[in-house]
């Protein structure tokens, strides 16, 4: 996700693979989130992506597609940005908390 002004788009990449290009985002210069990444994800102003991984190990990284621009139009180049990484729980993993519940309610209404 972007940081510091708005207007970046990044190159995203899984093992030199391109994932995807983070959303358009608007120009923002001179307002900066400087490097509040929780806030520069909850305004659409700042561009951002969501991509769904198989299981195993990743080595992501990030590139600058398209700069955020100053006043006079001018691409400004240096940039921040960050990328939040995220587990889903796989279905079997899901299903077993949901059995282990039941187990427990069950045991617990039998013991009573």
């Amino acid at each position: 996700m972007d940081g510091g002004f708005g207007g970046d788009r990044f190159e995203m990449f899984g093992k030199s693979i391109l994932l995807g290009t983070t959303s358009i985002a608007s120009q923002t210069f001179p307002t900066s989130k400087a490097l509040d990444f929780e806030a520069a994800y909850a305004d659409p102003q700042w561009s951002q992506a969501r991509f769904l991984l198989s299981p195993g190990n990743h080595q992501i990284t990030g590139r600058l597609s398209t700069s955020a621009l100053d006043e006079a139009g001018n691409p400004l180049n240096p940039t921040v940005g960050a990328a939040r990484l995220m587990t889903v729980p796989e279905p079997t993993g899901w299903m077993l908390f949901i059995m282990g519940g039941g187990l427990l309610a069950t045991w617990q209404h039998c013991s009573n």
